[in-house]
C-alpha cells in the first residue's frame, strides 16, 4: 500500500493508495487553503465556502440532493477547515466509487453559490460560533491562541465572527472558491479498493479543465515574545478551565519528533505522567491532556485540564 503521487497531462495532482482487500473507497478532495490565508475583513470565509459547496451544485442543485444521492450509495460525506488547507471527503462501498467521484468533483467544480442558502448558511454558521464559545474547553483553548498568535490570521477563529460571517457576500465566496480552487492548489487523494487507472482518468476528465492557478503563500509567521501571557476570562462555571503552553517546531522540523515521543509520555492513555500524577495520584481533574499543532512555518504546544475554581 504505497502512495502512488502523480500529476496528469493536464496538471491535476493525484495522490493514490489502492488495497484490493477493502471493502470502501475514501476520496478526498484537499484545497491548499485555509484561514491563514484570510484578511481580518474576511476571516471565515474558507470555512464559510466549504460549508456552502453542500449547498448545491449544476447537478446536485440542492444539499437535500447531494445528501440523498451519496447516503443511497451507501456512502458518508463531510468536510473540515483548518488554518493551512481545506478537505472534503466521502467514503463508500467500491462498486459505487466511479458515481460518488462524479458527485464530489461536481460540488467542488460546480458549486451554484445560490443566494437564499447563503444567507440562511450565515445563521448556521454564527450558530457554530455561538456553540464552541459556550463550551467552556473550547473557549478557553481560543484565548490561548489568539494570545500565541497575536495579531496574525493563526490566532483567529477558524469559523471567523458574526460580524465578518454576516458581511460575507456571494462574490466574496465566488472569488475566493475561484482564486483558490485552481489545479495548483488542489490535491485529490483516493484510498481502498478501485482501479487505479479508472482513478486517474475519472481526475482528468472531472479536474482537468479547472485553471492551472498557483500556489500562494499565505502570511508568514516569525515566533516572538509573548506579551501578555496570563489571562483570565470570568465566566459562571462549576469549574475552572486551564490552558498553558507555547510555540512548538514547525511541521519540517526534525525537533517535532522528539517533541511528539515526549507529549506520548506525558499525556497519552491512562499510564501518562499527566494522568496518574493530576487525575489518579492528586484526584485535581477528569480530563488532563496536551495537544501539538504544526504549521509550516511554527507550532504550538498546550496542557489542557478542568479542576475545581478552588484548586486551580
Amino acid at each position: 500500500m504505497k502512495p502512488d503521487f502523480k500529476i496528469t497531462k493536464s496538471g491535476v495532482r493525484t495522490l493514490l493508495v489502492d488495497n484490493n482487500t477493502s471493502p470502501s473507497v475514501a476520496i478526498v478532495v484537499l484545497a491548499g487553503v485555509g484561514s491563514r490565508y484570510e484578511t481580518d475583513a474576511e476571516a471565515g470565509i474558507a470555512h464559510f465556502v466549504e460549508h456552502t459547496l453542500f449547498k448545491g451544485s449544476k447537478r446536485y442543485p440542492t444539499s437535500k440532493i447531494i445528501g440523498m444521492e451519496i447516503e443511497l450509495l451507501g456512502g458518508t460525506s463531510n468536510a473540515f477547515t483548518s488554518y493551512d488547507y481545506t478537505g472534503y471527503y466521502i467514503k463508500i462501498p467500491k462498486d459505487n466509487f466511479e458515481k460518488s467521484f462524479e458527485i464530489l468533483a461536481d460540488m467542488i467544480n460546480s458549486p451554484l453559490f445560490t443566494e437564499s442558502e447563503i444567507e440562511k448558511e450565515k445563521g448556521v454558521i454564527c450558530e457554530e460560533i455561538k456553540m464552541y464559545n459556550d463550551l467552556p474547553r473550547s473557549r478557553v483553548s481560543e484565548i490561548f491562541t489568539e494570545n500565541l498568535f497575536a495579531r496574525h490570521p493563526l490566532g483567529r477563529n477558524i469559523a471567523g465572527t458574526q460580524e465578518t460571517v454576516k458581511a460575507t457576500s456571494r462574490e466574496q465566496l465566488r472569488l475566493f472558491a475561484e482564486k483558490y480552487y485552481t489545479k495548483a492548489n488542489l490535491l485529490i487523494s483516493i484510498a481502498g479498493n478501485f482501479d487505479k487507472e479508472l482513478a486517474e482518468e475519472l481526475c482528468e476528465i472531472h479536474f482537468g479543465s479547472l485553471p492551472q492557478g498557483q500556489t500562494i503563500e499565505p502570511q508568514h509567521f516569525s515566533n516572538h515574545r509573548i506579551s501578555n501571557n496570563f489571562v483570565v476570562e470570568n465566566k459562571d462555571l462549576e469549574q475552572a478551565h486551564i490552558v498553558m503552553g507555547g510555540y512548538a517546531p514547525r511541521r519540517n522540523s526534525k525537533n517535532k519528533y522528539a517533541l511528539q515521543i515526549g507529549n506520548s509520555i506525558l499525556s497519552y492513555g491512562f499510564g501518562s505522567k499527566l494522568f496518574q500524577k493530576i487525575r489518579d495520584e492528586l484526584g485535581l481533574a477528569y480530563y488532563i491532556g496536551a495537544s501539538i499543532s504544526s504549521y509550516a512555518d511554527t507550532g504550538r504546544y498546550s496542557i489542557a485540564l478542568g479542576t475545581d475554581k478552588k484548586k486551580c
